[in-house]
């Protein structure tokens, strides 16, 4: 004959005991923050790439302004240069004027008749006659 069938054995451990609502709770929490975090740390990745390239309209801008700077300010320094050249230009020339002046009375008085000294004083009247 044969033994009669085993009663059904019982596992010794027991099934989970439903967790309490407080707990699923802060587990539900807890997800959703890391679902939001991972969403941040996206966001901020992006940002480092963006920040990682040259802000070229920025650039050029700065660069603009600083040429527009640049060239006014070399205007008001090249402004008073220009008038005191104008002056210098005026004042050479009446220097110029009486140095020829000068070499004539030279020639009329003392060198007259010494073809050497004619022909230098010529030579260096000829350089400095504009």
């Amino acid at each position: 004959m044969s033994a009669p069938p085993s009663p059904a054995r019982r596992s010794p451990v027991r099934p989970p005991a439903p967790a309490p609502p407080r707990l699923v709770a802060e587990v539900a929490a807890l997800r959703s923050e890391v679902r939001g975090l991972g969403a941040e740390v996206r966001t901020l990745g992006g940002e480092v790439r963006r920040m990682g390239r040259t802000d070229w309209p920025a650039v050029l801008t700065a660069g603009g302004l600083a040429a527009t700077v640049l060239a006014g300010l070399g205007t008001l320094a090249l402004d008073p240069l220009k008038a005191e050249a104008a002056r210098s230009g005026t004042a050479v020339d009446a220097v110029r004027g009486e140095v020829h002046a000068l070499a004539d009375e030279v020639r009329d008085h003392t060198l007259h008749g010494h073809p050497a000294a004619d022909a230098r004083l010529n030579a260096l009247e000829r350089r400095a006659r504009p």
